[in-house]
């Protein structure tokens, strides 16, 4: 099946599968303390909003989120997004969703099921790159470029998503260190990354702190 034939059925729903079949994320870890999980507080929102530009060293600040989410924001990971704090399954059965900051990496996962993982994790790379050359540059050296490249699979007025795809599930095993996950990148952002996995399923309650991921500060490539 040729690479642009493979991709046209594959919707989000088995992309997610597809992106994270067979796979363990490169930067998450099972081993914890206490001392290594954060306690997610609401932060206070600001009446009057500040300089929304990129040349100051902090973007505006977020919108409330909806009833019964949290806001994670981190300034120096650089990103924020709003995210449900239960794990729900149709079986009744819930779990409290935790999080823990690994270097670059959010690393999200139900407390029951600690190998259970999403992550979020800032990259960055010099401005004279576009999203795509960094990432053939960058973030490809260890993958099979004679059957896996760069494709845009969405774009939105905020961001561009991309995958290291190898066209079917035999060759995405040669893809390399980030095979299993989707870059974004945001247009008020340049030099910066946003690499997310899912992994086989998610136990998100919703795709609410998807949505809502933004940058939060200035690259501070400089």
């Amino acid at each position: 099946m040729k690479r642009n034939a493979f991709f046209s059925f594959l919707g989000t729903p088995m992309l997610i599968v597809f992106l994270g079949a067979g796979c363990a994320t490169p930067s998450a870890q099972t081993t914890r303390t206490d001392e290594e999980l954060i306690t997610v507080k609401e932060e206070p929102f600001l009446e009057e909003e500040p300089d929304t530009s990129n040349e100051g060293s902090r973007m505006a600040a977020p919108e409330a989120c909806e009833e019964g989410y949290n806001r994670y924001t981190n300034d120096e990971l650089g990103f924020t997004f709003c995210y449900s704090p239960i794990m729900f399954t149709n079986g009744g059965y819930t779990s409290e969703i935790l999080l823990e900051e690994k270097e670059e990496t959010l690393i999200l996962y139900p407390k029951d099921l600690p190998d259970f993982q999403h992550t979020i994790t800032r990259l960055r790379f010099d401005e004279t790159l576009n999203p795509k050359e960094a990432i053939e540059t960058l973030y490809m050296k260890d993958a099979d470029k004679s059957v896996c490249t760069v494709m845009e699979i969405n774009k939105t007025d905020e961001y561009t998503e991309y995958l290291v795809a190898g066209g079917d599930l035999e060759n995405q095993e040669k893809c390399g260190t980030y095979k299993i996950g989707s870059f974004r990148a945001y247009e008020n952002t340049p030099g910066s990354l946003f690499y997310i996995t899912i992994g086989q399923d998610t136990f998100m309650a919703d795709d609410v702190w998807l949505k809502t991921l933004e940058p939060r500060a200035q690259d501070p490539n400089s």
